[in-house]
């Protein structure tokens, strides 16, 4: 259900293609009934709920889409009928209730904002590790930043940091913050590149079996 609702900018959002999809229209009919709202109803209102954005389809080209908020999502699903459609709807609702609750957690935002310092930190370790790596010939050190992102999240049971809870925001941030130190002190050592990245997976590990 959380896949439904992401937080951009601080706000619950849904983007037309989840509702072409969970809906099952057209995805250029959900653009067109919302763009039709822009020319149809107030522009100034319509602005405040529907935000234009681009993506990338499976044959590389760019297509529009748009975010929505709540208001958005009520407009646009309101001229959904039938009982599935209701279903959906009331997923929706939860969806947007459970994002608006998480961001009326003062410490889970203060959570949050910690974590954003703590993962510049690691993310700096990671480019000095991606950098020796090319120095010593490495033809896939850009695959680091993924792959211990990915190791740190799943240490933390994180899938996505903008919906994750307080808890799981503490855990992360704790994990990010061994995982870095490791990588610099490794660095600083002169730690092999293919041992550090050993290093982070088995740390990882170990905390993430800490947590359980």
């Amino acid at each position: 259900m959380n896949d439904l609702v992401c937080i951009k900018k601080n706000e619950p959002v849904t983007d037309s293609l989840q509702v072409a999809q969970a809906f099952k229209k057209k995805h250029k009919s959900v653009v067109r009934a919302i763009e039709n709202k822009f020319k149809n109803d107030s522009a100034q209102n319509c602005a405040q709920c529907f935000f234009k954005t681009k993506y990338k389809d499976a044959s590389g080209k760019w297509n529009v889409k748009y975010l929505m908020n709540r208001d958005g999502f009520a407009f646009i699903a309101m001229g959904f009928t039938g009982k599935e459609a209701d279903e959906w709807k009331w997923k929706y609702i939860h969806a947007f209730d459970r994002m608006e609750e998480i961001i009326r957690d003062p410490e889970r935002m203060t959570a949050r904002i910690e974590g954003k310092t703590t993962r510049r930190t690691l993310t700096d370790q990671i480019q000095r590790m991606q950098q020796r790596a090319e120095e010593l010939g490495s033809k896939h050190a850009q695959h680091y930043y993924h792959s211990i992102t990915k190791l740190c999240n799943d240490a933390a049971g994180v899938t996505d940091r903008t919906i994750a809870d307080r808890k799981s925001l503490n855990r992360l941030q704790t994990v990010e913050e061994i995982i870095a130190d490791l990588i610099g002190a490794d660095l600083d050592a002169n730690v092999d590149y293919h041992d550090i990245y050993q290093h982070c997976k088995t740390k990882a590990k170990a905390l993430q079996q800490a947590f359980a």
